[in-house]
């Protein structure tokens, strides 16, 4: 329906505009990724270089969303450490090998795991609302789940946002603005190393960098000034529901082969 839209004169200008919508929903605590990328790769760009090109844009609107975040004092810093030496192992080792079991199992992991874990975080009042004391065997296990999540993150990207908070506020005790702004730096990381891979490969369209990085970070501005103003429970309630639309979209992705 839309693979030869790559080649329209007007394609920059589209291009702009799912940007624009994928920062705001990013910087909101969703999957943006799941928005522009299979959006490029529908309309003609191979899926390599929609995913690097992507990659590369987004860095404009983690800085802006970071700076947003820390503004605000949301992120916890003490965990920033660790979670960033697990995001870069995770991000290094999903973009630079080939996974063992077949992509669609992954689709079916992760889109399984948003459309289970949603509801239960929104009937369990309090979860990312209030802050929760959490054991250390609980960190562990949520260090070594948000090492899982790098790597699909290193891999593709788009639901890994949502993976992320969840297993923050779950395993860490954080609230959801916590969970989300406290991911942004690990993640920025992730997204920069990857990024150099995908340059050094050839897979980053640089013609469509710059309308997607502004339309990004705006996106991302405005998503970021409306969590902080809504707080934590807003943002719950945004969160669970799109991790609901998104664990569908990628199951039906792979029951229909779109």
């Amino acid at each position: 329906m839309f693979d030869t839209l790559v080649q329209s004169d007007f394609y920059i200008y589209i291009l702009f505009v799912v940007a624009l919508i994928t920062g705001f929903v990013g910087a909101m605590g969703g999957s943006g990724g799941l928005i522009i990328t299979p959006f490029m790769i529908a309309s003609g760009l191979p899926p390599q270089m929609a995913i690097g090109t992507t990659r590369v844009s987004s860095i404009g609107v983690w800085i802006i969303t970071l700076l947003k975040f820390k503004k605000a004092d949301k992120i916890q810093w003490e965990y920033t450490p660790a979670l960033c030496g697990i995001a870069l192992a995770g991000g290094l080792i999903g973009t630079g090998i080939t996974l063992t079991i077949p992509e669609e199992w992954i689709y079916i992991i992760v889109g399984v795991t948003l459309i289970l874990i949603a509801p239960l975080a929104l009937f369990h009042k309090d979860l990312g609302v209030e802050r929760c004391e959490t054991g250390r065997r609980e960190k562990y296990i949520g260090y070594l789940l948000y090492f899982f999540v790098s790597v699909f993150g290193g891999f593709f990207g788009g639901g890994a946002g949502l993976l992320a908070i969840f297993t923050l506020v779950a395993f860490m005790g954080f609230r959801t603005l916590e969970a989300h702004a406290t991911d942004i730096i690990p993640w920025m990381l992730l997204v920069v190393t990857t990024s150099i891979l995908f340059i050094w490969q050839g897979q980053v369209h640089f013609p469509y960098v710059l309308s997607i990085f502004t339309g990004m970070a705006l996106g991302g501005h405005l998503g970021a000034s409306l969590a902080i103003k809504k707080g934590d429970r807003w943002v719950k309630w945004f969160v669970c529901v799109f991790a609901v639309i998104v664990g569908f979209k990628l199951l039906w992705g792979v029951l229909t082969g779109a």
